[in-house]
């Protein structure tokens, strides 16, 4: 047998295999290089993050902290070293306008037009009204992903933003309203009165989907309620 031949010859799989493995490797290798820039980068960060000011609330019962233009109600260090924060954005007066009209149009269905008897109608009615309430809380709640401001760019592809005086890497994009930068930007959402972004795009995704199964099936149980047309006889 011709065992020198036979190391000579490589297995097509083996070799894709040891392609990927090497592929990996190196990407990890690449984070984890990564990782320890951003851990031992606080060096650079202009001020360690956004300059934070306190400003009186409530006429002057406390004081919130506010980051650019979102206000922090509450902060605090997970285990893992990084911050949670609670905060609403510049335009919170909308966020209360908004929960409002949506808990106004869900007691006059469920007050007025949906008959007391219709107890499975009124429990997946509210149900859906509870978690639309629910996420667009959390949606107007969250940090909305605040990306921190750097002196110096940490890798080739970060670029400089002016109106942040900062280095950015692709996604972070510097909010006008908010005037800070977020990570993975998406757009302002005016009714819950801040930005969506890393932090409250999940939340923002569950309101808008809860939002219109809400809306379609409150639409069809009142229309059905005021013809006096039992629903699940319709159905």
């Amino acid at each position: 047998m011709n065992t020198e031949g036979d190391k000579t010859l490589e297995d097509p799989e083996e070799s894709s295999e040891v392609v990927k493995h090497s592929k990996f490797s190196k990407l990890q290798a690449e984070n984890a290089k990564l990782r320890a820039r951003l851990e031992g980068a606080s060096a650079i960060f202009l001020d360690g993050n956004w300059p934070a000011r306190e400003e009186a609330a409530c006429f002057g019962l406390f004081k919130i902290r506010r980051i650019g233009n979102i206000y922090v109600l509450a902060e605090w260090c997970r285990s893992d070293g990084k911050k949670r924060r609670i905060c609403v954005g510049p335009y919170w007066h909308f966020l209360i306008f908004t929960l409002f009209i949506i808990g106004a149009v869900t007691y006059m269905i469920y007050a007025w037009v949906i008959p007391p008897e219709d107890k499975v109608e009124r429990i997946i009615g509210l149900a859906l009204s509870i978690l639309a309430i629910l996420s667009f809380l959390c949606t107007a709640l969250s940090d909305p992903g605040i990306y921190p401001r750097f002196s110096k760019p940490l890798l080739k592809n970060w670029t400089y933003s002016e109106f942040a005086q900062s280095y950015r890497p692709p996604g972070v994009i510097f909010c006008q309203q908010c005037q800070v930068l977020i990570e993975d930007y998406n757009h302002f959402c005016p009714w819950s009165g801040t930005v969506i972004g890393r932090g409250n795009e999940p939340y923002f995704q569950v309101f808008i989907c809860s939002m219109v199964v809400s809306l379609v099936y409150d639409l069809i149980v009142t229309g059905l309620a005021l013809h006096n047309i039992d629903f699940w006889t319709s159905v």
